[in-house]
């Protein structure tokens, strides 16, 4: 089985090439679907939440949207918060690896924001980084609707540069263009890693 770490900066496409690989025939997983699981079913990291953060109803919901707003600007209680999520994010991961090689899953991506920044690279065979001009990736981040300019900087200031990411990373995949032409690159790059890794044995 061949782990891939999918990673890049805000709105350089990861979504929509995750959904890609799925289609592709790869087996896929989100660490931000795992962290946003977790805080609905994991009842020891909701005590936690609600203990260090204030952020949980009568009912056990999460407001993630009160979490986001207190770690916005707060690096002490982002630091906290990661602290409480990455180590249970890291087990569902491993967990999800362990079932796709007992079914015989020949590709498995997971997207990983923070790959490089949390030092996750051991977990993975291969790594693909995505990137996309300045420009493109704010006009993408305020068709999503999540925010202003002013947002997209202020969530991307503390993030590694691309230029950072893609000295790291096994393959770099430009994504300026359209859906089809992500996919394309998609496609070569899944042969790419599987020619490399079978020239590995």
């Amino acid at each position: 089985m061949i782990r891939i770490g999918l990673t890049g900066g805000l709105a350089s496409g990861k979504s929509t090439s995750l959904e890609i690989l799925k289609e592709l025939g790869c087996k896929t997983i989100s660490s931000d679907e795992i962290n946003r699981e977790l805080m609905k079913t994991n009842k020891r990291l909701i005590e936690q939440l609600k203990i260090n953060f204030n952020c949980v109803d009568e009912n056990g919901v999460v407001d993630r949207k009160a979490l986001g707003k207190l770690i916005f600007n707060d690096k002490v209680a982002k630091e906290k918060l990661e602290s409480l999520t990455h180590p249970l994010v890291k087990i569902v991961r491993r967990e999800f690896f362990k079932k796709c090689e007992e079914n015989g899953v020949q590709f498995v991506v997971c997207e990983t924001p923070l790959l490089f920044e949390k030092d996750l690279l051991a977990e993975f065979d291969y790594s693909i980084v995505l990137v996309a001009g300045l420009d493109v990736r704010i006009d993408r981040y305020i068709l999503s609707g999540k925010g202003d300019q002013n947002k997209f900087f202020t969530i991307t200031k503390n993030q590694l540069l691309d230029s950072s990411k893609t000295s790291k990373a096994d393959f770099v995949i430009k994504n300026n263009g359209s859906k089809a032409q992500l996919k394309d690159q998609l496609q070569k790059t899944l042969k790419e890693i599987l020619i490399k890794h079978q020239n590995k044995f």
